[in-house]
């Protein structure tokens, strides 16, 4: 007799993403992955190819939406409007993580980076991501005039893309260190603005 899914690919696959993000690749058992994403530990390994694949798609498809709904439109932004996203922090629509909780790449990074060859390849996507949005935004205040002094956009760029980082690992690590970046950061970036 066959067995069937319980629950759409989409569906399984954003609860896949909201409990590796809120618990972890090695917290998180085949068990568990069958009680919170509805997909049976059968359909794990034939549908998915197990654990680890499963975990690498929800990534993928982490970056992807997160690229997609928070950080490409920025490319195209003025400063205010980088800086407002440092201001107030989102997720992608349909995650249940908080942004509590950080970045589930950067949690990622944090976690298996260097233990694990298929992170850094994704690793290095998201800091492309990083750098294309928030560069594109800088780029295009010097274009347009914006920037108040001479500086190097390379530079803003990358302070960007380390604030960025260091928010998301402070809010993931909790206390209140992760609203002093966050402000600290929206601030160094309204600073540059004409």
């Amino acid at each position: 007799m066959a067995r069937h899914k319980k629950v759409s690919d989409q569906d399984a696959l954003l609860a896949a993403i909201n409990l590796f993000w809120q618990n972890g690749y090695h917290n998180v058992g085949t068990r568990e992955i069958e009680a919170q994403t509805g997909i049976t530990r059968f359909t794990l390994q034939t549908t998915y190819g197990g654990k680890k694949a499963l975990f690498l798609k929800a990534l993928d498809t982490y970056l992807d939406l997160t690229d997609r709904h928070l950080l490409a439109p920025l490319a195209t932004a003025d400063l205010e409007t980088l800086a407002r996203w440092f201001d107030s922090p989102t997720i992608p629509q349909g995650f249940e993580g908080s942004v509590q909780s950080g970045c589930f790449m950067v949690n990622t990074i944090t976690a298996l980076g260097g233990q694990d060859a298929d992170v850094p390849p994704r690793t290095a996507r998201y800091y492309d991501m990083l750098y294309a949005a928030f560069g594109g935004a800088i780029h295009g205040a010097a274009k347009a005039g914006d920037l108040r002094m001479v500086v190097d956009l390379h530079q803003c760029t990358a302070l960007a893309v380390a604030s960025a980082v260091s928010v998301q690992v402070a809010m993931a690590a909790g206390g209140p260190h992760a609203d002093y970046l966050r402000t600290a950061a929206a601030q160094m970036i309204r600073s540059w603005a004409a």
